[in-house]
């Protein structure tokens, strides 16, 4: 058995509760020679034996996951046809016309049935002129940017498969678990000081007005939109949650420019976006006689480059922090206030000071939780403490193959579920180093949004992301 840490504690006990499906991360594979489905399929199963030696994670199953202290064990033996499912373009199409978006939306709401019985991934691929190839897994083994870790070794198999010691067969004996990365409490101090642990402890044991007397806000607060008043009903086993997503797009071209403009006032890109996003929601709301001018966000943290040796190690080694925005009304789209651009440099400068250290780090607060199956399913019948979340696993370093016949990544994705304890839609993001397109996806739990037509008013949401930066 190998121990778990706190966080895939709590992503287990959001799984069991059918609160959240899966992460997935699809990339577009350039292959140099044309394969008959056969052939493919047996050259992905010796790519997916490298990967999973590489990452023993992928050969693990989580044992006594409804109790509250649920484990890890290696299975001896994985039938990779489990995991590797070979998709009919034109029937998933039914649903989207956009590939990218009918991959993610399959992968997301083809629920994983047991976190027990087999590891909890999948990887759908289907075929066009090229290869659209996903890893569909569980939070509780892995975040998001695992996912890139994960192409990054199936890229390396696809460009040597003559040369990898694996066979075509579908049964596989992993090698041994025994190098798995140990969780992040473990492999690291997660200090908590007083000052950050008072501010959670008072948010939720203290009445309205000592909140107010500590300058804390109250979750009750009506000027930042939060959603829907009210969660949609539970759902559970029978009946688990349901992702809606859009996807966009947006050409390098596009953000090399919007670059140039982020450097000249020390901004990141995700700082801009999460401002752009409040802007669009304001957009958005005002169209339907809804006045925000007040936002909040909460952005994912990658805490690996606090922990060198975690680098290319698949695992949970995510956090989070909340920022606050206020949009300008009066603004136009593509030109920002000074105010705006303040908050965007503000935002970036907290991400950046969030990710380079391991103190007061939230899930670090998780070591004071006793009960998580009690809380989380609190926080599942709760409104949302935030407007919406960011995740941005960054840029997918693929560069030219060594051999000019080697599989080429021309495209990447990323997407995490909808999640039935937080914000009330998800802003994902990602792009390869090469290409420059960046991929949004913005994924909600249907009846979240407190709007009616909600899959309208995400694409004006997201259309509005992609005019914004074309006119800046």
């Amino acid at each position: 058995m190998i121990s778990l840490g706190l966080n895939e504690v709590r992503c287990i006990v959001r799984d069991d509760l059918a609160l959240y499906g899966t992460i997935v991360v699809s990339v577009t594979y350039s292959l140099h020679e044309k394969h008959e489905d056969e052939t493919l399929r047996k050259t992905i199963t010796r790519a997916l034996k490298h990967c999973i030696a590489e990452h023993p994670v992928l050969s693990t199953v989580v044992v006594d996951s409804d109790t509250s202290q649920p484990q890890l064990a290696q299975m001896p033996l994985m039938a990779i046809e489990d995991h590797l499912k070979i998709l009919d373009v034109e029937s998933i199409l039914a649903t989207h016309d956009d590939e990218t978006a009918a991959l993610l939306s399959f992968a997301h709401n083809d629920r994983i049935p047991n976190l027990t019985t087999s590891p909890p991934w999948r990887t759908p691929q289907q075929r066009s002129t090229e290869i659209l190839m996903g890893l569909s897994y569980s939070h509780a083994i892995a975040d998001g940017k695992s996912g890139l870790l994960f192409h990054q070794s199936l890229r390396h198999a696809l460009q040597e498969t003559r040369s990898l010691p694996y066979d075509d067969e579908p049964s596989f004996f992993p090698p041994s678990a025994s190098e798995l990365f140990p969780p992040l409490e473990k492999a690291a101090s997660l200090d908590i000081s007083w000052a950050f642990l008072l501010g959670p402890l008072i948010g939720e044991y203290c009445p309205p007005t000592l909140k107010r007397i500590f300058g804390i806000s109250s979750d009750s607060s009506k000027d930042c939109w939060r959603g829907a008043a009210a969660r949609p009903p539970m759902p559970d086993r029978s009946r688990p949650i349901q992702t809606a997503l859009v996807h966009r797009q947006v050409t390098r071209a596009t953000i090399d420019k919007v670059l140039s403009q982020c450097r000249t006032r020390e901004v990141k890109l995700t700082g801009l976006l999460i401002v752009l996003t409040s802007r669009a929601l304001a957009c958005a709301l005002q169209a339907r006689n809804e006045r925000f001018t007040s936002f909040r966000a909460e952005t994912a943290l990658d805490l690996r480059k606090c922990i060198p040796e975690a680098k290319a190690s698949m695992g949970n080694m995510a956090s989070a922090v909340e920022d606050t925005i206020l949009v300008d009304e009066s603004g136009q789209i593509g030109k920002l206030s000074n105010g705006e651009w303040e908050t965007a440099k503000e935002i970036t400068v907290h991400l950046q000071q969030a990710s380079s250290t391991l103190s007061d780090q939230p899930v670090g607060l998780l070591r004071y939780l006793s009960d998580f199956r009690g809380w989380t399913l609190k926080k599942a019948t709760q409104p949302p403490n935030c407007s919406f979340s960011v995740s941005n696993v960054g840029v997918l370093e693929d560069g030219e193959p060594q051999d000019p016949a080697g599989a080429k990544i021309r495209d990447i994705a990323f997407s995490q579920s909808a999640d039935g304890t937080g914000a009330p839609f998800n802003l994902n993001l990602a792009s390869t180093k090469s290409h420059g397109t960046l991929n949004m996806v913005v994924t909600w739990w249907p009846g979240m949004l407190g709007v009616e037509d909600e899959g309208r008013f995400m694409e004006e949401v997201s259309d509005r992301i992609v005019e914004e930066l074309k006119a800046m």
